[in-house]
């Protein structure tokens, strides 16, 4: 072996050359694997696989070549030069592999500011030759690492951008692209996916119902209490505020509640038709549902000035029984309310 060698080292070393033998450099070396003690002791053969260096890709005059040095010290524990050592190499078998097919999808590709997207690679594995002067392996190439390129992501729960499955969020609206390098040992393969993901604003969606949609407003004995349930659903980002409002504004917040409780009870103050609204507020976001004349509020007051319904009476007793006698109103609230007479 010609030439020069770049950090050469003591012992078995690889070294690989890719101007035909002028200048070599070092795969691997010190590649004994046995006891250096005692003569006999390293009589083995050990199958080891060395990755060539980019800068040998597609190099017509690649040489690669083996060496054993000898450190001519016969007091320290190699007694190479004192046994003169050597060691053989023999069935020699270089590969070449094709690039990996590479892949990617997202559980999700249009998402909320801050939502989590978990990123799958789909990796279809090559096959590798293997070859020497008598014969040829055909076997896999694994992948051997993971690059992701995404400007504006942020990769979250302890995922990198070196992950198979990373995860990430972002921060702003818009859309993103997504670069996925994947090694092996045949090569890198890139594969981009422009205005991938789309993120933006999630606000929550409004909706309500109540449990009673003519409420009584008089007699004060008969006052309905009409209970709201919130039904607003978010997508994401929790909602932090409700905001109720009623027209006319004739309505009482009771039972501890507020314009801004998620589930109020209120009483209405005067018969009519009530518009309602609710606003829904988070971090996305507001949403407002409004239910046009939902309830109709009435009196609910019996007997004459109540403005409840009027009664009309009507007897017909056989053998006229009940001629002559007088019928009277009983009303709960005022009591006794005038007569009727008989016809």
């Amino acid at each position: 072996m010609g030439g020069s060698a770049n950090g050469l080292e003591a012992h078995s070393t690889i070294l690989y050359s890719i101007d035909g033998g002028v200048s070599w450099n070092v795969v691997q070396n010190n590649l004994a694997n046995c006891l250096h003690t005692f003569a006999g002791t390293c009589n083995d053969w050990h199958r080891r696989s060395f990755a060539l260096p980019s800068d040998a890709d597609n190099q017509p005059d690649l040489r690669i070549a083996f060496r054993w040095t000898e450190d001519g010290n016969t007091n320290n524990n190699t007694q190479d030069y004192a046994l003169g050592a050597s060691f053989n190499v023999d069935n020699v078998m270089l590969s070449s592999c094709a690039k990996p097919n590479a892949d990617f999808d997202a559980n999700s590709t249009v998402v909320c500011k801050n939502q989590g997207i978990v990123l799958r690679t789909d990796i279809i594995p090559t096959p590798g030759v293997y070859k020497n002067c008598l014969s040829t392996l055909v076997d896999n190439c694994p992948v051997i690492g993971y690059s992701w390129n995404i400007p504006g992501a942020t990769f979250i729960n302890g995922t990198t951008a070196a992950d198979k499955n990373p995860q990430i969020t972002f921060a702003a609206n818009g859309t993103y692209t997504l670069e996925l390098t994947v090694s092996s040992c045949g090569g890198d393969s890139v594969i981009t996916k422009t205005n991938y993901i789309a993120v933006s604003d999630c606000p929550p969606v409004a909706d309500f119902m109540a449990d009673n949609l003519n409420p009584c407003f008089e007699p004060v004995g008969k006052l309905d209490t009409v209970s709201f349930t919130d039904l607003s659903v978010t997508p994401f980002a929790p909602i932090t505020a409700w905001n109720w409002t009623f027209s006319p504004a004739t309505v009482t917040f009771v039972n501890g509640t507020t314009a801004a409780s998620q589930n109020p009870q209120v009483t209405f103050d005067a018969a009519g038709s009530y518009q309602v609204s609710l606003q829904t507020t988070s971090a996305e976001g507001s949403d407002t549902e409004t239910k046009i004349a939902y309830f109709e509020v009435i009196s609910c007051e019996c007997g004459s000035g109540g403005g409840g319904p009027v009664i009309i009476w009507s007897e017909d007793f056989d053998g006229n029984g009940g001629a002559g006698s007088n019928w009277d109103i009983l009303n709960e609230t005022i009591g006794t309310q005038g007569d009727i007479p008989s016809h």
